[in-house]
């Protein structure tokens, strides 16, 4: 399951989360849908491993500001409220998934 995040849940579901966190920032825009939908599927495939967030409307500039995004679509990875990783740029399944492979072998 994917969960909209807000910078004010930044400490609660980032850096007390007892899981590796994936934060997505996903701007509206004609590959939104693709990427959202990435996401969605990513969350599926991970679920016991990675809690999956992202960004809504409403909070995405100040979640950029808050992390230091300059762009989207953008995933950051954190592990113990740290971040470890960050994917730019439009993604497919094989990129997320190397991705979150990585940064979980990293963490381990």
């Amino acid at each position: 399951m994917v969960k909209s995040i807000a910078p004010q849940d930044v400490g609660r579901k980032i850096v007390s989360s007892d899981r590796p966190v994936l934060v997505a920032f996903l701007r509206r825009g004609r590959r939104h849908q693709e990427q959202r939908e990435l996401l969605l599927r990513a969350a599926r495939r991970y679920n016991q491993r990675v809690n999956c967030y992202f960004y809504s409307d409403t909070f995405l500039e100040a979640g950029m500001k808050q992390h230091f995004v300059s762009g989207t679509p953008t995933y950051l990875f954190f592990q113990a409220g740290w971040e470890v990783d960050r994917l730019i740029g439009c993604s497919d399944d094989e990129k997320l998934d190397s991705f979150l492979n990585r940064c979980l072998v990293d963490c381990d």
